[in-house]
């Protein structure tokens, strides 16, 4: 007979890269990371999404939308 072995649920914790709160169907808040510091972002619902696979919201810091620009990709920043 093997022994039986009782799994414990797995806690993971994660670290807070920004503060939001929501202004309408907005969030305005900041992020901060060791390589971005944005004040003023906004995250806006997408009302024009052109497929099921293509991003829910935009990223906004002032007028720069970090979608558009390539900004928020992994291993641009």
């Amino acid at each position: 007979m093997g022994a039986v072995f009782e799994q414990k649920p797995r806690r993971t914790i994660m670290a807070t890269i920004g503060t939001f709160k929501k202004s309408g169907n907005e969030f305005l808040g900041e992020i901060v990371t060791f390589s971005v510091q944005a004040k003023n972002v906004r995250i806006v619902p997408e009302a024009n999404r052109s497929g099921e696979n293509a991003p829910s919201h935009r990223v906004f810091v002032g007028r720069a939308d970090y979608a558009e620009l390539n900004i928020m990709r992994s291993g641009v920043v």
